[in-house]
């Protein structure tokens, strides 16, 4: 704790005073110098506060700017708890609406939750002088966990700039396709659990599309009845130029050029089972409802997919989990919630391999070679890809073997992956066997499949009609300020619909447009799919 205790100001307020002796405000005259701390701080819809002391110069900012939200830095738990005790001032604002109180443990994740770039369009911190002094031995250490976590936030709030209104396309498209045939889905459902349950033996073989997937592909095709074979859209290609079908396909990817993956359309009625994530392309989903296969939807957590499961009021969807955005994860998550004990990821090598990034024959090396001329040959295409960010040192010692700090992220997220759901991970060149660990008493092991988690009853009629309800409301009370569009009414925020809407809000934000006018566009855009 860095508080020794309260004295009281000259003119009766609280004044906490550090172990070093030094006052935290003023002794003589505190709200002066909240005042004074409040002059030169400009217009921010997001403050980051260090320091929350006697409280003052907190309550001055959120009278300056009222609208704002305020997350307040203090050194820890303890020091809250000693500050809210002893301090009138402290207790006055706690409940204030908009402002949060943190400590340094739990700064990073309380950013990424609070601060939302959708919503909140620009973000100022502001250092309060005596306890940053206070605290000058650990002050970079505070900076450096703002700057990660609002390096995390650019980099989700980049993707959702670029893919936000493709997944809301997607997701109501698939939405629609989840809904229908509900006896079929329901008997494919229970043909596909009872297909796993009698897998369970076998080893799960998760293929990504990394280079080294070449190679390793050769030594399955002998022993192909010892597998359950999961494989990432990416590496679908590959696969079948060997004559392997796998017995599931993952696929999270929205983008159009997802559906180059799935080309081959004899071999693609072969394969028993697909999971889509509910943001992958809606054409691949209905080239594979045409063939009547077994499709399990998918949900990685986006706004609107939580949204459609609530007007449910039950969990329609597969929870798969994606890291940072890779389906190999998905589809290793796929193998634990499935309930295998040993798991073999082939081709997750997140590195550059002799200049490429893929296997051969994935769609990329598929296309390099169609484009490739004598003037500008698949090398050179490559080569364009291999260095658009540099590379990073991470000691490794197999040559021609690259790293940048976006695969070092899927990496990391992998390995993350990993700790959390309790597994250990053996490493060869290639492969990485996936085991999981003694469960100790207390701890839970993962839940198999279970026909509730495949999409069997997810009632579509029943989600539009709630929808449009929402839509109806949403509209009336972001046409109650005409005259003003850039104010929200309150009521706005505890729409459920709202946060379902952010995501696509993304690109209009990043250019400045009012938040109000941004979620107007949003509704209108949801709407063509309910009419």
């Amino acid at each position: 704790m860095i508080y020794k205790e309260i004295i009281q100001s000259k003119t009766g307020l609280s004044v906490p005073v550090f172990k070093s002796l030094k006052p935290a405000v003023s002794k003589y005259n505190p709200e002066r110098d909240a005042d004074n701390f409040c002059t030169t701080i400009p217009f921010s819809s997001f403050f980051l506060v260090t320091g929350l002391c006697s409280g003052l110069h907190i309550k001055k900012l959120h009278q300056k700017y009222p609208e704002s939200v305020i997350l307040v830095l203090e050194n820890s738990r303890e020091d809250i708890d000693f500050l809210e005790n002893r301090c009138p001032e402290i207790r006055e604002i706690i409940d204030t609406p908009g402002l949060f109180i943190t400590d340094l443990q739990n700064l990073e994740a309380d950013l990424l939750q609070l601060y939302i770039p959708s919503l909140y369009d620009t973000f100022y911190v502001c250092e309060y002088r005596p306890w940053t002094e206070e605290n000058g031995d650990r002050i970079e250490e505070i900076r450096c966990i703002i700057h990660n976590a609002i390096e995390k936030i650019s980099v989700d709030f980049s993707t959702q700039v670029r893919f936000g209104k493709l997944w809301q396309h997607n997701i109501m498209k698939n939405l629609k396709t989840a809904g229908m045939s509900k006896t079929a889905f329901i008997a494919l459902a229970e043909k596909s659990l009872a297909e796993i349950k009698n897998s369970s033996g076998k080893t799960a073989l998760v293929l990504a599309a990394g280079p080294t997937l070449e190679t390793e592909l050769e030594k399955i095709i002998e022993n192909r009845s010892e597998y359950f074979i999961i494989s990432t859209d990416t590496a679908l290609s590959p696969c079948f130029k060997k004559g392997i079908i796998p017995d599931t396909i993952v696929s999270i990817d929205g983008q159009f050029v997802s559906h180059s993956h799935f080309m081959d359309k004899e071999k693609l009625k072969l394969v028993p089972q697909y999971v889509f994530d509910l943001n992958a392309n809606p054409s691949t989903v209905r080239l594979i409802q045409s063939f009547n296969k077994n499709i399990i939807f998918s949900s990685s957590g986006h706004p609107l997919a939580i949204y459609a499961e609530k007007t449910n009021d039950r969990d329609c969807f597969l929870k798969l989990e994606s890291g940072s955005g890779t389906v190999t994860i998905s589809a290793l998550d796929f193998a634990v919630k499935s309930g295998f004990s040993k798991i073999l990821v082939l081709g997750a090598d997140f590195s550059y391999s002799k200049g490429k990034s893929y296997a051969r024959g994935t769609y990329l090396d598929l296309l390099y070679n169609a484009n490739s001329s004598k003037i500008l040959s698949s090398e050179n295409l490559y080569s364009k890809l291999y260095f658009r960010s540099p590379f990073i040192n991470l000691n490794e010692q197999r040559e021609n073997i690259k790293h940048t700090q976006m695969l070092t992220n899927y990496e990391n997220s992998f390995e993350n992956y990993l700790f959390t759901h309790n597994l250990i991970e053996e490493k060869t060149y290639g492969a990485r066997i996936i085991t999981r660990k003694c469960i100790k008493a207390g701890e839970q092991e993962e839940s198999p499949l279970s026909l509730s988690d495949m999409n069997a009853d997810f009632d579509y009629n029943s989600f539009v009609k709630k929808l449009n309800l929402n839509i109806a409301t949403l509209e009336k009370l972001l046409s109650s300020e005409n005259s003003k569009p850039s104010v929200i009414p309150a009521e706005v925020f505890s729409e459920p619909l709202f946060s379902a809407l952010l995501p696509f809000c993304a690109e209009k934000r990043s250019k400045k447009v009012p938040l109000c006018t941004a979620l107007k566009l949003a509704l209108e855009d949801i709407k063509r799919y309910t009419i």
